[in-house]
């Protein structure tokens, strides 16, 4: 079954962002929330649907570039890092998943420079150790950097690509990390779809997966609150 341009161009919002949702299950309700996940997760599919030849045409670029440039958009200089990604309300710990996917796609489209990442590559190497990646930035979540962070082998996967795509570089510790195990914030089903994205270069079709949850992830150890997103599961059991 083909995507359904039309019906993922319609979920996405005049900001680029891709429609997302945040679901309480003991309270019963369902609202719309700003959301990085999904989006990079949207642009990150479409783009392998493309390279490989299977989605073509100006709207499908369109969701691309727009989704990318909120994405982008959404970075700010950090004096640590030297760019970072507004995580409110986007998945959340750790922060690093997110700025790197987002990095990553933004270089990929051109709207950021190789030498702007120098910094987070740099604090990258300082903050790899056994327990996984640090979070470097204070807030109210984390009393102490580089020592909150909860491993997760998603997030590892994640880090592997961005050392990889744009610095062609592999390190030991990273992978290490991401052997195996059940991620601690995914959705078993999505889990596996997401592996399977991050690990190959982009030469193999997604395919015979059955993913039907509509819950994408839940909030940390919140697990009664779920993110969702109709784009996602649109792409996920029309195209792969």
């Amino acid at each position: 079954m083909e995507i359904d341009i039309a019906k993922i161009s319609e979920e996405q919002l005049s900001s680029g962002q891709i429609r997302s949702f945040v679901i309480n299950d003991d309270e019963q309700w369902k609202r719309e929330v700003f959301c990085m996940t999904p989006t990079y997760l949207v642009v990150a599919l479409l783009r392998l649907q493309r390279s490989l030849g299977l989605l073509k045409g100006i709207r499908v670029d369109e969701i691309i570039t727009k989704g990318t440039k909120f994405l982008v958009d959404n970075l700010f200089r950090d004096p640590i890092t030297g760019i970072s990604v507004c995580h409110f309300n986007s998945f959340y710990p750790p922060d690093w998943e997110n700025t790197l996917m987002v990095t990553l796609l933004g270089w990929e489209e051109g709207l950021i420079n190789k030498d702007d990442l120098l910094p987070l590559r740099d604090l990258l190497r300082n903050n790899c150790s056994s327990r996984g990646v640090g979070v470097w930035i204070k807030d109210p979540y984390s009393k102490d950097n580089n020592v909150n962070n909860v491993f997760d082998l998603v997030v590892s996967r994640v880090v592997s690509r961005w050392l990889r795509l744009i610095w062609d570089e592999k390190w030991s510790e990273v992978e290490a990390m991401s052997v195996s195990g059940a991620s601690l914030y995914y959705h078993p089903s999505l889990q596996k779809i997401l592996i399977d994205l991050l690990d190959k270069d982009e030469t193999k079709v997604l395919k015979d997966y059955e993913y039907i949850d509509s819950r994408l992830f839940h909030h940390g150890n919140r697990k009664h609150i779920w993110y969702a997103a109709p784009a996602v599961i649109d792409i996920l059991t029309q195209g792969v």
